[in-house]
């Protein structure tokens, strides 16, 4: 399951969020953090964005990388996903 995480608004954090979510077309859930220090982002390591984070069905973290480098998300995808 894909859900994106909105973090580190400026101003309506959700308000934000549904617009990023409208122009860019995303169909997966994304939930958001409204806080400026965001719990989200200090739990996953999360120091610039986006950042992508898979989640392994065990609650460990199974790819972490700052940046949209979507060769190096399908690889970790196809790798997790053969387990």
């Amino acid at each position: 399951m894909v859900v994106g995480v909105a973090i580190w608004s400026s101003g309506d954090a959700f308000e934000e969020a549904r617009k990023f979510i409208q122009k860019h077309g995303l169909t997966f859930p994304v939930v958001v953090d409204p806080e400026r220090k965001s719990k989200v982002a200090a739990e996953y390591k999360v120091v610039a964005v986006p950042t992508n984070v898979i989640v392994g069905k065990d609650g460990l973290v199974r790819y972490h990388q700052t940046g949209f480098l979507e060769k190096r998300l399908r690889e970790a995808l196809d790798e997790i996903l053969k387990k």
